[in-house]
Order: C-alpha cells, then structure tokens, then sequence
C-alpha cells in the first residue's frame, strides 16, 4: 500500500509539474496546446509544392493562401493559374502577399486573370504617407488553409528558387513544411483572419473555421503560434525551450543573428550537458547576413555548441527539435527582425514520433553540412573544405532579410561603441564598412550641410503630420465614429480582448488561452457598419489627397527655399562680378587720360557710362538708394566728360580720378573715408 501512494504521489506530482510547463509555454506563446491531430513533415519543394497544388485542386468552399513572396517565374504563375480555376468553380479564393517581399511587380497587373476570375487579393502594408516607417513590419507567414479542414505551415514562398534549375546547374533550396488536419486548423484560419483584416476589410465569421467544427482525426498535440510585431511570442516560447531542455536542442536557421539572451541561452544549455547543435547555410541569398551568423559563432562554440553550416545551394528552413518530444516548423528566423518585427506563424508539436522524424531529417541534413571548429589558437573554421555548392544566382534579397542584416551590423556597431559585448574577428569587414559609411557621410554633412539638412527637416515635417493625421484618427474614433482609412487598412493587430472569431474569446491572448464558443454579442470581424466600397473609396481618395497635398508642400516650400537662396547668391556674385568690371573700365579711362590718350580715354569712359545704365535698368531693387542716386549723377556727368575727352581737356584727368573713387564708394569697395 505505501508503494501505491507513493506512485499516486509521484504521478500526481508529475502531472501537476506538466500542468505547469503547459501553462508556462502557453501563456509565454500566447497559444494553448491543442490535442487531436495529424501532422505530417513535407521536405523541400518537391514534397511541399505537389501537396499544396493537390489540396487546393480538392478544395469546395475557401482557400486561404497567405506568403511572404510570389515570384514572378513558372512555378508563381502555376499557382496563379491553380487558384484562378477554383475560383471560376465558385471557391472563395483569398490571395495575401507582402508587398515588400513582392515588391517588384503587382499580382493584379502581372496576372489579370486572378482578378477576373474572382480571386481577392491583398497586398500586405504598402507604404502609406501617413506611416513613414510602418512597412519595417511586414507579413513573412507562410500558411495555406483548405475548407477550413486542412493546412500548411512552411518556410517556403513561392518560386522557382525552391524548385531549381538542372539546365543552368542550380540546386533547389533547402526547406521545411508540415501539413496539418485537425482542430488546430482553426487556429490557422484565425491567423490568416488577423492578417487579412489588417490588410482590410475583416473576413466574415462564416468564412472561418471554428475548432467546434473539427473534430479530433488524430493524437498529435500542437501549438499555433502567431506572432505579431512587438509580441514577441515565439521569442519567448524558444527563450523557454533553450532553457528546458534536458537532452537535446537541434536548431535550423535561415538567417542566423542571435540576440545576446538567446546565444546565452544556448551557451548556459550547452554548459549543461545539452547536446545543442545549430545548422546555417554555408552560402547565404543575403552575404552580410553570413558573415553576422560567423561573428556569433566562437561563444558558442567555446561553450560546447556545435555548429554546422549546410553544404547546398541555400538553407532556408527554420526548425527546432528538442528532447526527441518537443519541435518547431514555420516561418520564424533566430533574428530580431522575426521575433518581434514581423507577424511570423510557427506550428509547435508536442509529438514523440513527429519530434523522432524530425531527429532523422535533421541528422540526414547533417551529413550534408560541414562542422565548424575551433583551432588550436581558437580561431573558427570550418573542419573540413566543403562540397561545391551551387544555386546561388537565383537568389534575390528581400526587405525582410535587408532589415533583419541592418539589425545585426546595428548591434555589431553598438557593441563596438558601447563595449557591452566581445566582437569577433568576422566582424571586422562589418565594423570597417560601418566606419567608412559614417566617415563619408559625416564629410557630406560638413562640406554641403543642406544635403543633410534638407532631407532631414523632410522627414521630421512628415513624421509630424503623420501624428497629426494618427491623432485625428484617435479622436474621431474616440467618439465611435468610423476613420475613412480603417476600410483600407488596419495596420496595428486586431485586439483579442475584443476578438470572438472562430468561436475563440479571450481578455488576452498572451495571459488567458481559453476558448469559448461564438458569441453572438462581440464580432469585431463582422463588416455590417462598413459603408459602401464607393462611399469609403472616395473618402479614403479625400483624406490621402489631403495628406499627399500637405506633404508636398511640406517638401517642397524647404526646397524652393534652398533653390531661391542659390539663385539669390548666384545673382549676388554675377553683379559683383559685373561691378567688378565696370570699375576696372573707368580706372583704365582715368589712366589714359592721365597719359594723354584722349581717344581710348574716351572709348572706356563710353563703354563705362553705358554698361553702368544698363546695370541700373537690369536690377534697380539691387541697390540702396543712397547707390542708386550716387550712379545718377554719375551718369548726369557723362555728357560733360566725354566732351573734355574730345577736347583733350588735360583737366578730365581729375574729374574721371574723382568719378572714380565715388564709383568705388557707391558699390561697397571703397570706404567713405578714402576720398
């Protein structure tokens, strides 16, 4: 009898102890483990591709496509033409792209036939005149969702990049995807759901699955973790795996640029006997974003971490797999820019035969990689030369890697001013390049300060009418009125406070995951009070017109500014020089006359009394009155001195020294006290 109580009391101490981490893990992603479904590991595009393209061939009722990149190639325009035929059957198709990732041609205009065939389509935060720094967020998830039965979460877009090109010797990239049925479909749907109405008007509530419409079709337990900028969900949910794991801790990364926190993670789960071990591409899309990960990698490896760089063309995955229980697939990259920047989706399984199958596709990668190691002087290299890698001339950078580099070379530069961390040998092209950069432009600044000046009163006039235009926005929607430019656009994360879509009800997301059944008395997603599509197109048209007017006399009133103080200087030094000339002719007449020769003393005197009344007709507001009266009878004593001239009067000699030295006084170049 003691054994069984002590057994009652070890499992009931265990399961309390498991209650606990869920409730750790669950608060900290902002996500509840939900039970009763079937994951399955889809490998590189060629498993990916085939599988997306088939579920979206059997879809009936809505397809919702969401990704960070469309590229405009042969397996872009495949997709197009797949979602363009379920939408003439009638399928509510929804297309939402980043329009940064995107950014270099529009889904509309490069594939009308989306549109004609009923396709919606969104663009993800463009760039609006009253956010001048609102699209740094962008939308990188990766998420399909078919009838609201089954999805996918990868860290794949959509391209050829994925796929290869044999003919031109290009290996496809390397990634990772899983496909999911089961109730946490519904989380899925609801994701797409906050992203689709912050691209615009909110989907309706029949359009979204809700997790009492599915029911259990398996036994795997998993998480849905939705990130939105500043949230940092999954930051947390990894901080607590780095720091729970007992075992094991096997990393993917894409683009690697770990924040001091996490590398001490890392380094403090090493020390403890964890065997952590990080896989990075050897050959980065984004170069700088390599030579940022190799700075970060000798802590690491002094603390027991071993690191692997991938020997293919590009590493694109982003995955985790810990203790052979717990594990990670989605869209979320080990940088700043993905952890609180971006609205990122990742799918955590808490699943022993998923967590074993990722184990096996993780050590497979490994075989294709090649360590990193520290010499004997403990220097990083790589412990063996590796294979030839190819396909890296199809790669293009994105904004979102760009941002996640300028974080990095930002923290490199930090830590170099501010000594707050140990900079590494690979960071010194990183640290001289910076340099150089402030170098120029702190030399710009000196030699043509407007060329700084300028642009920056520019940018502080707009980012002063873009808080006039948000607190106007406050204000009327204070008073529960409707802004014109919420119909186009909400670019802050629905609340969930005030969220009920899908039959999900929380006072917060990140503090309460439980759920309820719908509510028939808070829908935020019900668009019944949006006016009419004509009616708020032509206000949102007012209100840009509006801001788009002010912002262009905003910049340019500084600009015609600066050019009129140029043109002034310019007219300023083109009368001197005038001036200049005029004095230079009558010094020449005083001279010859003084010599005796009347008749070239005569010519200049002519040529000085002409060119002076011409100077006086060509910019009479040029001169004080005090000038202009002094030039006047200047040129009352032409008459006289041209007649001296012609008489070789040797008296003309002192009246043009005397027309002289009041020329001079008259413009400035002689003092009053000369004469």
């Amino acid at each position: 009898m003691i054994g069984a109580s002590l057994g009652r009391s070890e499992n009931s101490a265990l399961s309390a102890a498991r209650r606990l981490a869920d409730q750790t893990f669950a608060r900290a992603a902002g996500a509840p483990l939900i039970p009763g479904n079937t994951v399955r590991i889809l490998r590189d595009a060629k498993e990916n591709y085939p599988a997306w393209l088939e579920a979206i061939a059997s879809a009936t009722t809505t397809i919702h496509f969401e990704t960070y990149i469309i590229h405009r190639d042969e397996i872009g325009l495949q997709f197009a033409k797949a979602l363009a035929d379920k939408a003439r059957q009638g399928v509510r198709v929804r297309l939402l792209y980043d329009w940064l990732g995107s950014f270099s041609f529009s889904l509309r205009s490069r594939w009308p036939m989306l549109a004609h065939a009923g396709v919606e389509i969104r663009s993800f935060n463009p760039p609006r005149i009253d956010r001048p720094f609102g699209w740094i967020s962008r939308d990188h998830r990766k998420v399909i969702t078919i009838d609201g039965r089954v999805g996918f979460v990868s860290g794949l877009c959509v391209g050829l990049n994925w796929v290869g090109d044999p003919q031109r010797h290009l290996d496809p990239w390397r990634d990772t995807g899983i496909v999911i049925e089961g109730p946490a479909v519904a989380d899925l749907e609801l994701a797409f759901a906050e992203t689709w109405a912050a691209a615009g008007v909110p989907l309706p509530t029949t359009d979204v699955a809700t997790k009492a419409s599915m029911p259990p079709v398996g036994t795997v337990m998993a998480r849905v973790v939705a990130s939105t900028p500043t949230t940092a969900q999954l930051y947390r949910l990894d901080q607590l795996i780095a720091a729970g794991a007992r075992r094991s801790l096997w990393l993917t990364d894409a683009y690697f640029v770990g924040t001091t926190l996490y590398v001490q993670a890392l380094k403090s789960a090493a020390t403890d006997g964890v065997d952590v071990r990080l896989l990075v591409p050897g050959s980065s899309d984004v170069p700088f974003i390599g030579s940022l990960s190799r700075a970060g990698y000798r802590p690491l490896l002094e603390a027991g971490v071993r690191v692997f760089e991938w020997n293919g063309s590009m590493l694109h995955a982003k995955t985790a797999v810990a203790d052979s229980r717990w594990a990670r697939v989605g869209s979320t990259n080990l940088n700043l820019t993905s952890w609180i920047g971006n609205w990122e989706l990742d799918v955590a399984v808490e699943d022993e035969a998923f967590a074993k199958a990722m184990e096996e596709m993780y050590l497979d990668d490994l075989s294709h990689a090649t360590e990193v190691v520290l010499t004997a002087r403990r220097r990083v290299r790589l412990s063996q030369q590796p294979e030839p890698r190819r396909g890296r001339a199809l790669a293009r950078t994105s904004g979102g890697r760009a941002a996640a580099g300028a974080l990095g070379v930002g923290s490199a530069v930090g830590a170099a001013i501010t000594n707050r961390r140990v900079l590494g040998p690979a960071e010194a092209r990183v640290m001289a390049t910076s340099g150089l950069l402030l170098l120029v432009m702190s030399g710009v600044a000196m030699k043509w300060p407007r060329v700084v000046a300028v642009p920056l009163s520019v940018v502080l006039g707009w980012v002063a009418l873009s808080l006039f235009s948000r607190a106007a926005m406050l204000h009327v929607e204070g008073k529960g009125l409707r802004w014109p430019w919420r119909g186009g656009g909400l670019l802050e994360p629905p609340t969930r406070a005030t969220t009920d879509v899908g039959g999900y009800a929380s006072t917060d997301a990140n503090q309460q995951c439980e759920r309820s059944e719908p509510s028939a008395e808070v829908n935020t997603m019900d668009d019944s009070t949006t006016p009419p599509l004509k009616v708020a197109r032509l206000k949102r048209l007012g209100v840009y017109a509006t801001v788009v007017f002010a912002a262009f006399l905003l910049g340019f009133i500084p600009m015609w500014l600066v050019a009129r103080t140029r043109a002034n200087e310019r007219d300023v030094v083109q009368q001197a020089l005038r001036l200049t000339q005029l004095e230079n002719g009558l010094a020449a007449a005083a001279i010859q006359a003084r010599r005796g020769d009347y008749e070239p003393a005569r010519e200049a005197a002519s040529t000085f009394y002409t060119n002076l009344r011409a100077e006086l007709d060509r910019s009479p507001s040029g001169f004080t009155v005090p000038q202009r009266e002094m030039m006047q009878s200047l040129l009352a004593q032409r008459d006289q001195l041209i007649t001296l001239l012609a008489r070789a009067d040797p008296a003309v000699a002192e009246r043009l020294a005397d027309a002289y030295v009041s020329y001079r006084q008259t413009t400035g170049t002689l003092p009053p006290a000369s004469r």
